[in-house]
């Protein structure tokens, strides 16, 4: 276990790429199935759809003679996909749980926010305030800078701490892959009461 919290990012971003990423939300959709079976019908529809689509993608690649194409665009694709993905995910929630009091509380400490240009937030949908997109889902991702100043203006006023920021994509990457951490019960945790990121 260690072993792999100590590489994790390689591997999950090198080795798993995307398929980790599927695999890792079919297995958690499936757990909330259990309390929400809606989720498990939509994943059933979406299987069936995906293999359709697949089958007739594949399909046209075998009778056109463009199989290795095909296959080399989808292993492009995944990889490609895959390590942006799991970049993005490891950055904005690495060793970030926590359970606080309350729900929006618990999404604004669970997840990291990512300080950079306009420019780069524009082109990531804004999702650099990535605690406040998970406290508060419904803004629209034009208004989540805004939203983050007013949603750190009223913890201060409530003596609450502040909300994580990275310092850009490159940095945390760097920072983050170079300290491990695993998440272990910590009943001393003066926020949650509960969890602690213990480094490694």
């Amino acid at each position: 276990m260690q072993w792999y919290v100590r590489h994790q990012w390689q591997i999950d971003l090198l080795i798993l790429g995307r398929f980790g990423m599927i695999g890792k939300t079919i297995v958690r959709g499936w757990q909330l199935g259990k309390t929400m079976p809606a989720i498990r019908r939509v994943f059933l529809f979406d299987a069936i759809a995906i293999v359709l689509v697949q089958t007739s993608c594949l399909t046209v690649a075998v009778l056109t003679h463009h199989l290795w194409r095909y296959l080399v665009f989808w292993l492009i694709l995944e990889r490609v996909i895959g390590v942006l993905i799991q970049a993005r995910d490891h950055l904005e929630h690495y060793g970030m749980w926590s359970q606080a009091a309350g729900h929006q509380l618990t999404q604004l400490y669970s997840s990291r926010n990512l300080a950079m240009h306009p420019m780069v937030a524009w082109l990531v949908g804004g999702l650099n305030y990535h605690s406040v997109h998970h406290a508060f889902p419904s803004i629209p991702f034009n208004r989540l800078p805004e939203a983050f100043i007013r949603v750190e203006t009223v913890l201060q006023q409530h003596h609450l701490p502040a909300l994580t920021v990275g310092c850009g994509y490159v940095e945390e990457t760097r920072r983050l892959s170079a300290q491990p951490s695993v998440i272990e019960v910590d009943p001393s945790n003066h926020l949650t009461g509960r969890y602690s990121i213990l480094n490694l």
